[in-house]
């Protein structure tokens, strides 16, 4: 089911403008540069990467996914009130669409926790990746576009990628620079 979501998913967008904006990133990038194939661990939810300059054309995009069973759930605020992520689901899976802005030679973007031991006390987490191009590849029988520099990227967030870490949490990604109380404001206004 999940894979199948990724393919529809990719159909609706491909013919969207937003089609070659946006890009995969963290676990579905993991599991295509580390096993060529989706993390068998990670089969409920899709993360994927946009510039801000291109947000007109993910919200342009959204009436169409939902055409196609994707239901709006939830877009996540930073402290300072822009949303930075916005979640649709297809079953129990959610796609999750990352913000990321540019900032010099790298891209910023927010990450929250609100659950754990962050359900008292939730924290918003701002990270860096470096900046990349986009380049086209095959992935579950659909073409995707992915960091030109990806080992970059991996290395950044997972520090030694090419071994499964099963303690790994997001949390503690290497691409943190600031950790922060986090008021949440979540919802699907948009």
């Amino acid at each position: 089911m999940f894979e199948r979501s990724l393919q529809l998913l990719n159909d609706v967008l491909s013919s969207t403008p937003f089609g070659n904006r946006y890009w995969l990133r963290a676990g579905l990038l993991l599991g295509w540069a580390r096993e060529g194939r989706i993390l068998s661990h990670d089969r409920a939810d899709a993360d994927f990467g946009f510039l801000a300059q291109d947000r007109d054309n993910l919200l342009q995009a959204i009436p169409r996914l939902i055409e196609a069973g994707f239901a709006p759930s939830t877009v996540l605020r930073n402290n300072a009130g822009r949303a930075t992520e916005y979640v649709l689901r297809r079953g129990t899976a959610n796609f999750e669409f990352f913000e990321m802005e540019e900032v010099g030679n790298e891209l910023e973007y927010f990450l929250y926790c609100a659950h754990g031991e962050h359900k008292q006390d939730p924290i918003q987490i701002r990270c860096r990746v470096p900046r990349h191009n986009l380049e086209e590849i095959e992935f579950v029988g659909r073409r995707w576009y992915k960091p030109d520099r990806h080992e970059r990227q991996l290395e950044v967030m997972y520090g030694e990628w090419r071994k499964p870490d099963p303690y790994h949490q997001y949390i503690n990604t290497g691409a943190a620079v600031e950790r922060t109380p986090w008021s949440p404001r979540v919802g699907w206004d948009l």
